[in-house]
């Protein structure tokens, strides 16, 4: 015979009582929330679950934002590009409007002055910045300007070759900027060419070297592609003593030129390839004109109006002209074609960005259809379940009660 005390039946009672109300509360906090699973206990392998499809879905608007991102740099970008087709295309007709037989030094004047306005806005086109402050032709450098003027008149460009990317998806990066070395500098020219540069150790700083250029291109044709290497020597080894400097191959040390006394200013010609170098350097000093077949588009520019502005109408002139105008040409259709194969990539690349941003949206629709069959509350199930919870609670807090006034006293 199994004996049960009335301290066992209270708490019996007690402890079912909290238990009904637990369940109570807890159905409430769900209708509260509108979710099925509050906490892991109440369903591990539904927590799990969830736990991954949010993660997901985080993953999944982090890369939306990147895409807007992306988006509104490689529109920038391609904006840039478009403004950049339409000013070389204007300065191509420039170019063939200075070949017009009638015009005079004049005339020719007259659109060198227009030219230099172009020039000034292709370099503001290529130091464009985009949605985020950062310059979009500067490679990795965004907060270098990329293209700067220096002492000759001529430009440098101060980023690098890298390319910025943003990640797109899990498997996928794209670039979101192209580098102006690239795109404006690494151009095939119309013929062999020249570039110059000074030894950075020079002791004289404010002395500078021209950008050079062609100027008998049959002589340099024949050197080509040699460099050479312009060392200032000790002013006492000319007489009377001065400035001087030799020049030689760079390859080989052979002299081109010794002891040549140097004049301030004055432009110098040497192997077909002209220079002019300006200041008055230290013994030591050293500069170097090398060889290239490829010409910048500001040079190119800068040369057509250096060539307006000064080239007489005398027949050697013309002559001259002639020859600057059919390269300027060729060189302006090299720099369309780089542009536009820019202007290319640039497209193919917002076409990954709405791919991407469909694929996104699909992958998160899914995702939060799972989740809410995973997490969501069923509302008029839940009602229904807290009724029938709430009413059985009742029913055992009236029973107990009663059930807890019952004494042997009360049947005396």
């Amino acid at each position: 015979m199994v004996r049960v005390s009335t301290q066992q039946a209270f708490l019996g009672s007690v402890g079912e009582m909290i238990d009904l109300n637990s369940q109570v509360l807890d159905t409430q906090a769900k209708i509260s929330s509108g979710k099925e699973v509050l906490t892991a206990a109440d369903d591990p392998l539904a927590a799990s679950r969830i736990s991954q499809l949010t993660q997901g879905i985080a993953l999944r608007e982090q890369y939306t934002k990147n895409l807007t991102t992306l988006e509104a740099a490689l529109q920038a970008e391609e904006s840039a590009l478009n403004n950049i087709v339409d000013n070389i295309q204007k300065v191509r007709e420039l170019t063939v409007a200075a070949g017009n037989g009638s015009y005079g030094l004049e005339d020719r004047q007259s659109i060198a002055i227009e030219l230099e306005q172009r020039l000034e806005e292709l370099v503001a086109l290529a130091n464009t910045k985009d949605a985020s402050g950062e310059y979009i032709f500067s490679g990795f450098q965004g907060d270098t300007v990329p293209f700067v003027e220096v002492q000759d008149g001529t430009y440098v460009y101060q980023g690098d070759e890298g390319q910025r990317f943003i990640k797109a998806d899990e498997s996928t990066n794209v670039a979101r900027n192209d580098n102006g070395k690239r795109i404006f500098f690494e151009i095939e020219s119309a013929n062999n060419t020249v570039f110059t540069t000074a030894n950075p150790l020079n002791a004289d700083q404010d002395a500078y070297i021209t950008s050079g250029r062609v100027t008998d291109q049959t002589a340099y044709d024949a050197f080509y592609p040699e460099d050479m290497v312009i060392t200032f020597n000790p002013e006492t080894n000319i007489v009377p003593n001065g400035p001087n400097y030799t020049i030689t191959e760079k390859s080989t040390g052979k002299p081109i030129v010794t002891d040549f006394a140097h004049v301030q200013g004055a432009e110098v010609t040497f192997n077909g390839a002209s220079f002019t170098i300006s200041g008055n350097p230290n013994p030591g000093d050293v500069y170097t004109v090398e060889s290239t077949n490829k010409q910048d588009v500001f040079k190119t520019l800068k040369n057509l109006t250096d060539g307006l502005n000064t080239l007489a109408d005398t027949p050697s002139d013309k002559a001259q002209l002639e020859t600057l105008l059919a390269d300027t040409l060729i060189n302006l259709d090299n720099a369309l074609e780089s542009v536009i194969e820019t202007q290319s990539d640039v497209g193919g690349r917002l076409n990954i960005v709405d791919t991407s941003r469909d694929t996104q949206e699909e992958i998160n629709l899914v995702n939060q259809t799972v989740l809410s069959g995973i997490r969501d509350l069923d509302y008029a199930a839940a009602v229904s379940n807290l009724s029938f919870q709430t009413f059985v609670l009742e029913a055992t807090q009236s029973t107990f009660t009663r059930v807890s006034g019952l004494s042997l006293f009360n049947q005396l």
